[in-house]
C-alpha cells in the first residue's frame, strides 16, 4: 500500500479533459464496485463527485470520506442545509433537491452525474446559483449523453439515461445491479470492437461454405440417374398423324356434299306431279328448270322451310367481366371530391351544438384555424410581443411588476403570430425556449406578452384554466382578472379563475414572466363545473 499513489478524478479531468467512453466506463465499473461494498455496509455516502473519487495507481477507485455520510434507513435529522441537501453544488438528485428521503439510488444518481461530467466535460445542468441548478434537476431529465458527445455507443447512452432518471423508481435499484449492467455493457462493446478488427480472412473463409448447403445435398439424394428411365416413353412423344381420309376438312366437305345432294333429291321428289320425266336422273336438271316457272311460289316457300329448322348461329357470349358481380362498396375507392361520411371530431362537436345545415366544407372555410375545440379546448392561436428583458431583475419569477409597452396606454408594440408548440403530443403547450424567434432575444429575466380574441355566442360564466413557468398575469377585456407571482414549472390547469365572457368577441392578454430555466404556458376555458365550453373560438384578428 505504501507504493500506491492516488489522485482525484477532478485532478485527472483538469489535466486531460473529458475522458473517452471506454476509459470512463472502466473507471465507472471500479467506482461502482467500491460503492457496492459501501452500501453492503449500510452506509450512504451522499457526496459523490470528481473531488471525492480517488483513482489509485493499481486501477482501483476509492471513495473519500464524507461529512454527509449516514446509515441507510437512518431517520432524517432536523432540517439543516447539511441534512436536507447534497453538499456537491453541481449535482442535485431531484429527491435531495426537494427534501425527500434519500437511499442508495441517490448515490447512484450522484455517481452517474459524476461520470456524465467526466465524459462530456461539463455537469448535466448549470446555473448561476445552487437553487437554479436544483430547479433544473427537478424539472428536466438529463440530456442524453449522445447530444453532448456525438458518436457515443448506444449501449453506454442507454446505461447513463437509466442511471440519471429523475424518478428513483426508474433508475438502477442497487449498486450491485448497476455493476452487473456496467460489466455487461463492457463485454458487449469489446465484442463489437473485436468483430470490427477481425481479419478479412475470416470473411473469406465464411464464403467457402455454400449459402444453402442443404439444397445441393437434397438434389443429389433425390434425383438419381435412373429417374429418366422410369418415365413412360410416350409421355412426350408427338401423336401419330391421322390418314388423309380421316382429316377434318375432308370429312366436313363430304358431309356438306351429302347434305346438299339429299336436299336436292327431296326437292325434286316433291316437284310437279304431272311430270314423270322428273324421275329420270339424266333429265333432272332440265325438268327442274321447266317446272320452275309454274311452281316458283311453292319452290320458294319450300326453300325457306329449312331456315327455322337450321337456327342461325347464336351470338357469342359476353365476356366474363361484363357478367361478373359488381364490385363491393368497400372495394370501390371513394371519389376525391366526395366529402367523408364520418365527419371529424371537432365538426361533430360544433354540429351537435349549432343549428342549421352548414356543410363540413363551409364550416372549415368559416372557422379554419380559429376554433378552440381542437387540442382538448386549449387556445392555440395567439400573437406575441417581446420578449422584454430586465437584466436588473432579481426576482426568480421574472420581471412581474415591470410595465412593458403592451401594458402602457398609448404604446404600440409589434405583435407577431406565435408559432405552434413544438411538442407533437401536446401542441397546446408552448415552450418559448424552443421558439427560435423568442429564445434568440431573451432567455432569462424576461417577460413575454400574448394576445387573442375569444368569441362566445352568448354571455356566460366560465373559468380560465392556466399553467405557466414562471409568473403569469391575465387581462380580460382590459381588466386584470388573475395574477400569480411564482417561480414554478408548467403544470396544465394549475391556476383556475372564475370570469365572465360577454356575448361576441372578448379581448384576452397574458403576460408570462421568466426567471431562469424553462419558460412556457398553456391556457383554456372551462365551465364552472369543469366541463367543455361549446361554441368558443379564438382568433387574434377577431374574424
Amino acid at each position: 500500500m505504501a507504493n500506491v499513489e492516488f489522485e482525484t478524478l477532478a485532478a485527472l479531468l483538469e489535466r486531460e479533459g473529458a475522458l473517452p467512453s471506454d476509459r470512463a466506463l472502466a473507471l465507472l465499473r471500479e467506482a461502482t464496485r467500491t460503492l457496492s461494498d459501501v452500501h453492503a455496509a449500510a452506509i450512504l455516502h451522499c457526496d459523490l463527485s470528481p473531488a471525492t473519487l480517488l483513482l489509485s495507481s493499481d486501477g482501483r477507485v476509492l471513495l473519500a470520506e464524507s461529512a454527509l455520510a449516514r446509515r441507510l434507513g437512518e431517520a432524517r435529522q432536523p432540517d439543516t442545509p447539511a441534512t436536507e441537501r447534497i453538499a456537491a453544488p453541481l449535482y442535485y438528485p431531484p429527491e435531495a433537491a426537494q427534501g425527500l428521503p434519500l437511499d442508495a439510488r441517490t448515490d447512484l444518481f450522484l455517481l452517474g452525474a459524476t461520470f456524465y461530467h467526466a465524459m462530456t466535460g461539463a455537469p448535466p445542468f448549470d446555473g448561476e446559483d445552487p437553487e437554479t441548478r436544483a430547479l433544473q434537476y427537478i424539472r428536466h431529465e438529463v440530456p442524453p449523453l449522445e447530444q453532448r458527445v456525438p458518436g457515443t455507443p448506444v449501449l453506454l447512452n442507454v446505461l447513463m439515461q437509466k442511471l440519471l432518471r429523475r424518478d428513483p423508481a426508474e433508475r438502477y435499484q442497487s449498486a450491485a445491479e448497476l455493476l452487473e449492467a456496467v460489466e455487461r455493457t463492457e463485454r458487449m462493446l469489446q465484442k463489437r470492437q473485436e468483430a470490427r478488427r477481425a481479419p478479412a480472412a475470416a470473411g473469406a473463409a465464411a464464403t467457402d461454405t455454400p449459402r444453402h448447403g442443404k439444397r445441393p445435398r437434397a438434389r443429389q439424394s433425390t434425383a438419381p440417374a435412373e429417374a429418366p428411365a422410369e418415365r413412360p416413353p410416350t409421355t412426350r412423344r408427338a401423336p401419330a398423324k391421322a390418314p388423309l381420309w380421316q382429316s377434318k376438312p375432308l370429312l366436313y366437305g363430304g358431309a356438306a356434299a351429302a347434305l346438299a345432294l339429299a336436299t336436292l333429291i327431296a326437292l325434286l321428289s316433291r316437284g310437279g306431279d304431272s311430270k314423270p320425266q322428273a324421275t329420270k336422273p339424266p333429265e333432272a336438271p332440265s325438268t327442274a328448270s321447266a317446272v320452275a316457272p309454274a311452281n316458283t311460289p311453292t319452290a320458294t316457300a319450300r326453300k325457306e322451310t329449312p331456315r327455322p329448322v337450321v337456327e342461325p348461329p347464336k351470338p357469342k357470349p359476353k365476356p366474363k367481366t361484363s357478367t361478373a358481380a359488381p364490385p363491393r362498396e368497400e372495394d370501390t375507392p371513394p371519389k376525391p371530391q366526395d366529402p367523408p361520411e364520418v365527419t371529424p371530431r371537432r365538426w361533430k362537436a360544433v354540429q351537435g351544438a349549432a343549428a342549421g345545415t352548414e356543410t363540413y366544407e363551409e364550416f372549415l372555410k368559416r372557422t379554419k384555424g380559429i376554433e378552440v375545440v381542437d387540442y382538448e379546448d386549449y387556445v392555440v392561436n395567439w400573437e406575441y410581443a417581446g420578449p422584454y428583458r430586465d437584466p436588473a431583475c432579481a426576482e426568480k419569477c421574472g420581471p412581474f411588476d415591470n410595465e412593458f409597452p403592451p401594458e402602457k396606454p398609448g404604446e404600440k408594440p409589434d405583435w407577431a403570430p406565435l408559432p405552434k408548440g413544438a411538442d407533437a403530443g401536446r401542441p397546446w403547450l408552448f415552450n418559448f425556449r424552443n421558439i427560435t424567434q423568442i429564445a434568440q432575444v431573451a432567455a432569462d429575466r424576461a417577460a413575454i406578452y400574448l394576445r387573442t380574441r375569444v368569441y362566445s355566442a352568448i354571455e356566460r360564466d366560465v373559468q380560465i384554466w392556466a399553467g405557466s413557468d414562471d409568473s403569469i398575469k391575465i387581462w380580460l377585456n382590459g381588466q386584470i382578472v388573475h395574477s400569480n407571482r411564482r417561480d414554478r414549472a408548467v403544470r396544465p390547469d394549475e391556476d383556475r379563475k372564475d370570469v365572465k365572457l360577454r356575448q361576441g368577441w372578448n379581448d384576452l392578454m397574458v403576460k408570462i414572466g421568466q426567471g431562469n430555466g424553462e419558460w412556457g404556458f398553456c391556457l383554456r376555458f372551462r365551465t364552472r363545473d369543469g366541463e367543455k365550453v361549446e361554441e368558443l373560438r379564438a382568433d387574434p384578428a377577431g374574424k
